[in-house]
């Protein structure tokens, strides 16, 4: 039996030898071109970009803090005006427009999600603030509403149901 396992063994050993031995084989090489080098350079410039983009696009502690508000059902303290961060303009040209380093498919994806990304960024911004402007002029008598300066309809995209059946 231990006869078997070492001359298993040695076969092993040998395959692994003649398999690593590139001496004789010939290998192919791939050559690289500058311009492969610098579209690859494109490439990760603009996923660098994309993620110091995407670091900055909500501010998480907004966020929370209207998940917060809407899991008390509008009995929390008053919220505060939320104003979006900052993104640079050149950044943002940047992701709109990915370069020829791109497949004309993937170009048009990254330029679809991002103006997808971007719009649905100052909805929520602005959805909200018009939420807060509401509830600043909102006129109540005992319970019953009597004008409604902001409709539902703009906040429904947003906000879930339970903050909305405060109205």
């Amino acid at each position: 039996m231990r006869k078997n396992l070492l001359l298993f063994g040695a076969l092993i050993g040998a395959f692994l030898l003649a398999s690593c031995s590139g001496g004789n084989k010939s290998q192919s090489t791939t050559s690289v071109s500058t311009a492969n080098v610098e579209d690859a350079m494109e490439v990760v410039k603009y996923y660098n970009t994309s993620l110091s983009v995407l670091k900055d696009v909500v501010n998480e502690k907004d966020v929370n803090a209207v998940l917060g508000y809407m899991e008390q059902k509008g009995k929390a303290p008053a919220l505060t005006p939320i104003a979006p961060p900052a993104i640079s303009e050149k950044d943002t040209v940047m992701l709109m427009n990915p370069g020829t380093c791109f497949n004309e498919e993937t170009r048009q994806n990254l330029k679809q999600n991002y103006a997808g990304l971007f719009r649905s960024r100052a909805q929520f911004y602005s959805n909200f603030n018009t939420y807060l402007s509401y509830l600043k002029t909102k006129d109540y008598t005992q319970g019953r509403r009597i004008k409604m300066r902001c409709p539902v309809k703009v906040l429904t995209g947003i906000f879930h149901p339970i903050l909305l059946s405060a109205f």
